[in-house]
């Protein structure tokens, strides 16, 4: 008599949670969106994500890669807490989605020069360099923002960093 009722209540929670896809947002400089930032732990960016495509060290950074909604999660070398948050264009280093973001009316493939115009000369700008048959430049800004160009000039990739934490990789 008892051990039914066990049973029927174990079901319930035997069940996996449902994640909804993530509907995009807006990018704060520095931050990140209103449900994916900087600073988050693993489990937040599963709540939000779900379970990611691939987990893949690199160096003394571990991402999280999600292909299917454009993203990728770096951890950075504690594996713990997100230190930047990559969002990508479709068909760019094997996404196959693009998520719904934007900062200021600039989204995936907006023009350089609309990117500048909007947001000011950038304190760093590197390239071009040759990535996978292509070659794409970048910009900096000290607010966490970074914009990677194809080229022809249009936005691919956007990353948001920690600006007291992070800074590019390549030197200005």
């Amino acid at each position: 008599m008892h051990s039914r009722f066990a049973t029927n209540s174990l079901s319930s929670y035997a069940t996996a949670r449902t994640i909804k896809p993530w509907q995009g947002g807006r990018i704060i400089p520095g931050r990140g969106t209103s449900d994916l930032q900087v600073g988050q732990s693993v489990n937040d960016i599963e709540s939000v994500l779900g379970v990611p495509d691939e987990k893949r060290p690199l160096a003394d950074q571990f991402f999280y890669v999600y292909r299917k909604q454009g993203i990728d999660v770096d951890f950075g070398a504690s594996r713990q807490r997100v230190e930047r948050l990559f969002f990508y264009d479709e068909k760019v280093e094997g996404h196959s989605q693009r998520p719904t973001i934007s900062i200021d009316g600039i989204g995936f493939r907006t023009p350089k020069t609309k990117v500048i115009n909007v947001l000011g000369k950038p304190q760093c700008e590197g390239g071009p360099v040759r990535v996978a048959n292509r070659k794409k430049t970048w910009i900096y800004y000290d607010s966490g923002l970074q914009f990677d160009f194809d080229s022809q000039d249009r936005v691919i990739i956007i990353s948001v960093c920690d600006p007291k934490l992070n800074r590019p990789a390549e030197q200005c």
